[in-house]
């Protein structure tokens, strides 16, 4: 399989790390684009006057309910994987969720604008602060629309050395590699628990949720998408590279538990894998003990 055949459609069953009433979530696609060499590196256009504003509805999840409410109805929410490299393409695909009725968005950081121009570290593994500023306007229009959402903080991609199963490597484009003028030479060392990249990470991860869990439409957040096929980790298994059940479910734990400390509105904590043919890496039955 190719990489654009990999990542074009790609089916996720999210679980809830945080709500124990969740029996089952929304199954989610995504595609991913190789950043291009050049883009513009303007800013997200003025938000619409207050005035125009709608408002965001009620999301829940009641005890024993398999699906969300919306204003206190079960309903279809319309969870997409939208992304861009332009402020121009974010605007319109706020705009396109809007007139589609969609109330939740489901983004991946990492991959928003243009990651060779705006990457979304700086050298010394840091939040790189214009593309945060990015991300703070692109809130403040999807809150605008009525619009929630769901901040990946990064998928199995933005980790991976090559492994042929599943596409390109896309570590080539990490701004946390030394190729980048990044802090870090293996991308495996992202899931060694206290490894400097490790916590390089973590450090990231938390001052995003300290800096946004203030935010009236933040649904949820997504420690990490699919997980189960990020590859360069000791203890491998599978063809494709993937990291092994015990130490994701280390990384995942650890993460869970920052992200609980620093949400002070206790949002929803997710993490997600995806629907693999059985015997594909990483869907050996090791993993059972992670869903659970």
């Amino acid at each position: 399989m190719n990489r654009k055949q990999a990542n074009l459609v790609i089916l996720f069953s999210t679980i809830s790390l945080l709500l124990s009433s969740c029996r089952s979530g929304p199954v989610l696609n995504t595609t991913h684009i190789p950043p291009p060499t050049s883009s513009p590196t303007s800013t997200l256009p003025t938000l619409s006057p207050a005035g125009t504003s709608v408002p965001l509805p009620e999301v829940t999840l009641k005890k024993g309910d398999f699906y969300f409410s919306v204003d206190g109805m079960q309903s279809m929410i319309f969870i997409r994987n939208p992304t861009g490299y332009t402020p121009e393409d974010f605007s319109l695909l706020l705009d396109w969720a809007r007139q589609g009725g969609t109330k939740l968005l489901r983004i991946h950081l990492t991959e928003g604008w243009n990651t060779v121009t705006t990457p979304w570290s700086t050298t010394s593994g840091a939040v790189n602060e214009t593309w945060a500023q990015n991300y703070d306007r692109f809130f403040d229009q999807a809150e605008a629309n009525g619009i929630w959402i769901l901040p990946v903080f990064s998928a199995w991609f933005n980790w991976n050395d090559g492994a042929p199963d599943f596409g390109g490597p896309d570590w080539q484009y990490n701004p946390y590699n030394q190729a980048n003028d990044g802090p870090f030479t293996d991308p495996g060392e992202l899931f060694k628990p206290d490894s400097p990249m490790q916590q390089a990470w973590i450090g990231w991860v938390k001052t995003l949720v300290e800096r946004w869990q203030g935010r009236n439409n933040i649904a949820a957040w997504e420690i990490f998408s699919e997980i189960n096929i990020a590859s360069g980790a000791p203890g491998n298994t599978g063809a494709g590279g993937a990291v092994a059940e015990p130490m994701a479910e280390d990384f995942t734990n650890r993460l869970a538990a920052m992200i609980r400390a620093a949400d002070t509105k206790h949002r929803p904590v997710t993490v997600s894998g995806p629907s693999l043919p059985v015997g594909s890496p990483g869907t050996d039955q090791t993993w059972a003990h992670f869903y659970d």
